[in-house]
């Protein structure tokens, strides 16, 4: 497969992911305009809230993973890789459980190579609902 190629399917995989949180936020919007009953109102806010969630914390997750966060040297924060994934699956149908006693140390950081792996990993488990390891 050649870059360009690669690059239109990472593009669509993030869009494929990106259109359903966005498009509950557009919904959300659209209901609370024309709805008058409060509790459905604030029922239609919490929802608001967490596709705005999921939305910010994809984004995070695929700038770290595919974009130049972090800076685009050979080695990446393991701190930064430790958020990016617990943000990733923030109100998911899985625990994401970080066993590592450095997993929080800023001076700990991963080679490039292995941190995309492990990010694709990642991906790749959040969109089947498998445990991550």
């Amino acid at each position: 497969m050649n870059e360009s190629d690669f690059a239109a399917l990472l593009c669509s995989r993030l869009c494929h992911d990106l259109i359903s949180p966005v498009g509950a936020i557009s919904n959300g919007i659209e209901i609370l305009s024309d709805e008058g009953d409060e509790a459905m109102r604030l029922e239609v806010m919490k929802l608001l809230e967490l596709s705005a969630s999921q939305t910010s914390n994809r984004l995070k997750f695929y700038r770290l993973a595919f974009g130049a966060a972090g800076g685009m040297g050979s080695v990446v924060p393991i701190r930064d890789v430790n958020a990016a994934a617990k943000s990733l699956f923030e109100n998911s149908l899985i625990n994401l459980v970080w066993n590592s006693d450095f997993a929080q140390e800023q001076q700990v950081r991963l080679e490039r190579p292995a941190f995309f792996q492990r990010q694709l990993f990642q991906l790749c488990c959040h969109l089947a609902k498998l445990p991550s390891a």
